[in-house]
């Protein structure tokens, strides 16, 4: 499962989710990862919002779910 986010310029920054556990939802970027508070879409038709909330290290950033996930999509994420 793939995450996108923006960048300032505009530009789509894509990532794959690579833990999620409860709304927590960890995401990697093979190169430079999204600001603190940076919104980005994952799932189907991008329903999914996972706000940014720390960096890990300089690959990885973990998030929350800001909005309510489906349990299907829960299931692929975690498999």
């Amino acid at each position: 499962m793939e995450a996108t986010g923006n960048q300032k310029n505009g530009t789509p920054k894509y990532g794959k989710i690579v833990s999620v556990r409860g709304s927590v939802v960890d995401v990697w970027f093979e190169k430079k990862i999204p600001s603190i508070y940076t919104l980005l879409h994952s799932g189907k038709d991008k329903q999914v919002a996972i706000e940014v909330l720390s960096q890990l290290d300089d690959h990885r950033v973990r998030g929350m779910c800001v909005e309510q996930m489906e349990p299907s999509l829960r299931y692929r994420l975690e498999k």
